[in-house]
């Protein structure tokens, strides 16, 4: 064969490749149109364009009926959102839908009027279930479409590149799109009282109020309490799947510091949908708009308030503790910024004492990784924020870091904010009064006697405190009349329920015990998983008891083999009773 046959030939084959590629295509879209083709199966589509002017525009589409059972509704659909006010101007309906072969649905061509602005065309694919079980419909993706083609010959819809706008109009704040396992935080300042629009989109899967799986809060400084929640019974369907739902409202906020809050699980969020996300996917998370901006500020207490304790550039290997009396019940803002990796992976960190007589503590609060947010710079950077309300008495705040990646020595990406590596504590207040707090002095620690909880008629049943390895005791103890008995109580409990540090309560001469440490009456106690702590009171009746405690051969005080808890110095148990 001659060379020009073979050029010949093979220019006919890649002339058929062409058109039989084109012919897979389809036809192209129509001149000025807005088309989203070639969708696939389990994701979200979008397009954004703009109408220059008030004009009608006619809307085809074709999707997929979700026929799994217990589904209701589409499982492929596409809707158009005004990117603005964030409102739907089109959906894919059941009614009025035209039929195809399988579980194919069509839109032939609806009209609708809109105003000049900007718009986004929306299609996904995921069905209307809470799972990504396979579905019948997934094999129909090849005839999915949504076109939007204006009905003016002169004028067209312009295709907009980028970013898919949210509507950015008098933003305060905005937490969205949230993705799997985020949580954001915003602390402002309200100076003359203003109304504040909330947006927040997430879901929520028990009508109990059990199950809030995405979802927001805004809380009050001073008194800590929320004065806004997301529930199920001030939101309503966001569409997509049942557990999709929105809020849109006012909350009117009187001069003060608030938090706003939003947070995701770890399924079902922007970017991973286990279902159909709602109709404004972007909007996941909360987003806080005012038009009375000039009242609102950003609250940074480095800028606003002068700390009353301040621990800051901790380096290597430092414990930095300091004492102060409280004269009248305050409010405070804490914030610490330290290095963790996990539950169980906590490095530098902080945490806050009350001081109680002879020597001991109780928490008031410490850093958890749960409720840390990132730094900035490497994962390992966290930061945690906390409001407080401190009663009068004598209370300790303590940083400890371990011996690398701290201030001037990182082995990470530092955070964004690296001077204040440490701990500090403002008050919330901006003109607090002298005297409320009050640093003390090491020499005078123990001088004065710390204010308490505890009545002078109270009786210590127990103070088993330090306790190292294989301490087994018990104290009997008799009730004449129904009391309380206040315990704390430090031990080793693993996530399975086994224990091997812990105390209980038996009554004299039954081996069951009436009360016992377990993992789930505990909570963290700091440092490595298994460190738990109980705190909480007793019902006891009349009658005749005893108080039990033991340790097993490892990892007890003065011997820790994981981390330490936050207090070693409590592991084991104190039992007083009240009078």
């Amino acid at each position: 064969m001659s060379g020009r046959k073979r050029f010949s030939l093979l220019l006919l084959v890649v002339l058929c490749v062409l058109i039989i590629v084109r012919l897979m295509q389809g036809p192209p879209p129509p001149r000025g149109a807005v088309i989203l083709h070639d969708l696939e199966p389990a994701s979200l589509a979008v397009a954004e364009f703009e109408v220059p002017h008030t004009m009608p525009v006619v809307v085809r589409a074709t999707g997929s009926l979700d026929q799994r059972s217990g589904a209701e509704g589409l499982a492929a659909k596409g809707w158009i959102l005004d990117q603005e006010s964030r409102e739907v101007v089109w959906h894919m309906d059941r009614t009025g839908l035209v039929s195809g072969r399988g579980a194919l649905v069509r839109v032939e061509g609806d009209t609708l009027l809109l105003e000049s602005g900007r718009y986004g065309v929306y299609f996904s694919s995921f069905g209307q279930l809470f799972n990504l079980v396979r579905g019948p419909f997934r094999n129909e993706h090849r005839n999915w479409r949504v076109l939007v083609q204006g009905l003016q010959k002169d004028i067209s819809l312009s295709l907009l590149p980028g970013v898919v706008s949210t509507g950015d109009s008098n933003v305060l704040w905005s937490a969205a799109p949230l993705e799997n396992d985020e949580k954001r935080e915003f602390i402002f300042e309200v100076h003359e009282p203003v109304n504040l629009d909330i947006y927040a989109v997430g879901q929520i899967t028990a009508a109990e109020e059990l199950n809030l799986n995405d979802y927001a809060w805004i809380e009050e400084a001073e008194t800590t309490q929320h004065v806004w929640n997301m529930w199920l019974n001030n939101t309503t369907w966001a569409g997509g799947i049942a557990a999709n739902r929105v809020f849109r409202g006012q909350l009117e906020l009187q001069r003060g510091v608030y938090r706003a809050v939003a947070r995701t699980d770890r399924r079902h969020a922007f970017g991973n949908w286990r279902g159909n996300p709602p109709t404004d996917p972007y909007a996941w998370g909360l987003t806080l708009r005012s038009d009375e901006m000039s009242h609102i500020m950003a609250f940074d207490p480095w800028v606003a308030r002068k700390p009353v304790v301040a621990f800051t550039r901790v380096t290597d290997d430092e414990h930095r503790a300091q004492m102060f009396e409280v004269t009248q019940p305050v409010a405070v803002f804490v914030n610490a910024v330290g290095e963790m990796t996990g539950s169980s992976g906590v490095y530098d960190f902080a945490w806050l004492d009350e001081v109680l007589p002879g020597a001991h503590r109780r928490y008031v609060w410490s850093m958890q990784y749960e409720s840390t947010l990132h730094a900035g710079g490497g994962r390992k950077n966290r930061m945690e924020t906390a409001f407080l309300q401190l009663n009068p008495g004598r209370y300790e705040l303590n940083y400890v870091s371990d011996g690398s990646h701290s201030y001037e020595s990182w082995n990470a990406d530092r955070p964004d904010y690296p001077d204040r590596w440490g701990v500090s504590l403002f008050p919330v207040a901006a003109d607090l009064p002298e005297g409320i707090i009050v640093p003390v002095e090491k020499d005078s620690a123990q001088a004065s006697p710390a204010t308490h909880n505890y009545t002078p008629g109270d009786a210590v049943i127990v103070d088993w405190t330090r306790l190292g390895s294989s301490f087994y005791a018990s104290q009997p103890f008799e009730l004449e009349t129904p009391s309380i008995l206040h315990i704390l109580a430090v031990g080793e409990i693993q996530d399975d329920g086994t224990a091997y540090d812990y105390g209980r309560i038996t009554q004299d001469g039954v081996d069951e015990p009436i009360w016992i440490m377990t993992w789930d009456n505990t909570e963290p106690a700091g440092g490595h998983s298994s460190n738990r702590q109980f705190e909480g009171e007793v019902l006891l009746g009349p009658g005749n008891y005893v108080l039990h405690f033991r340790t097993d051969g490892s990892h007890d005080y003065g011997k820790f083999e994981e981390e330490a808890p936050y207090v070693p110095e409590q592991w084991g148990i104190r039992a007083i009773l009240r009078q």
